[in-house]
């Protein structure tokens, strides 16, 4: 009896031994699991740039509309309120006429009832005899002028299919620069009427000197023309509409010659006390004659 008593001792020993075995087993598993899960989270935590990217991720998640939250409603705007509470500034906005109506848009007119009978169906006797106030103020409104508000500008607010059909003489759009040369061009053609011969850009070449070589030939703008006692002037100016700044020549003789380099130039000689002349050349060599022949006409009085 003694013997299978320690033999089941040791059995329950045995038992409890492996009992205690596994449950250290289950404990350290467990830790090994919670310390690999703790690796995994720092080192997750570690990575350069994943706190970024969950900022981000999370700005997206909150950016997205969710289709079932519903939209915050907001309060209806009180107009009248906010004018109240903003008129200063308001009036002293530059835009105002964006934010309200136009000060002359609204015009307020009075028009009295119309009588449909020779005599006045009601009068101030009926009002105070009245002896119900309703009836005083009813009667009072009936016989009070109308007070119509009339919209100034209500032609311009409707539709397009709405507005008037009536042909617009257009003029054609007239810019400041052709202004002044419109401007420019008839005080020219006020001054000088028809009495223009021709006019264009001649050269004027400088005196044959020691000193031929250095000078440069002046572009000028060259106007002949006849003036009322019927003397040939020709004038000169730096451009077409530049202002005179030597009087103007009186034309004697013209001839062509040609200069020392070889060109061809139109040698104009002038009368009176200063006997200027003058050396001009041209662009083109076949310009000089006509020059020459229309100077020939007008010293001849061919010209009218």
């Amino acid at each position: 009896m003694k013997i299978n008593t320690s033999r089941h001792d040791d059995r329950r020993s045995m038992v409890s031994g492996s009992s205690a075995g596994s449950s250290g087993l289950v404990e350290i598993s467990s830790q090994r699991s919670a310390s690999g899960q703790l690796r995994k989270f720092t080192a997750g935590v570690g990575k350069p740039g994943q706190a970024r990217e969950a900022r981000e991720a999370v700005r997206t998640a909150m950016s997205t509309m969710n289709p079932t939250r519903k939209r915050p409603l907001a309060e209806p705007l009180d107009y009248e309120k906010f004018l109240e509470e903003n008129s200063p500034i308001i009036e002293n906005l530059s835009q105002r006429e964006l934010l309200l109506f136009p000060r002359d848009d609204f015009t307020e007119i009075s028009i009295s009832p119309m009588e449909r009978t020779v005599m006045p169906s009601l009068g101030l006797r009926e009002i105070t005899e009245a002896k119900w106030l309703l009836t005083q103020e009813v009667l009072a409104f009936y016989i009070a002028p109308y007070r119509v508000i009339r919209f100034n500008y209500v032609q311009f607010g409707s539709d397009y299919y709405n507005s008037s059909d009536q042909d617009v003489d257009l003029q054609p759009l007239i810019y400041e620069s052709d202004m002044i040369y419109n401007e420019q061009k008839e005080e020219l053609e006020g001054r000088y009427n028809s009495n223009i011969i021709r006019e264009g850009f001649l050269f004027i070449v400088p005196e044959t000197s020691l000193l031929d070589n250095f000078k440069s030939m002046k572009k000028r703008y060259c106007v002949l023309r006849k003036d009322e006692n019927g003397k040939v002037l020709l004038e000169m100016r730096k451009s077409q509409f530049a202002t005179l700044t030597h009087s103007p020549m009186v034309v004697q003789q013209a001839a062509l010659s040609t200069s020392k380099k070889g060109k061809s130039v139109l040698e104009v000689k002038g009368s009176g006390a200063e006997r200027r002349s003058w050396v001009l050349a041209a662009d083109s060599d076949s310009d000089l004659p006509r020059w020459l022949i229309e100077i020939d006409r007008a010293l001849s009085g061919g010209f009218k």
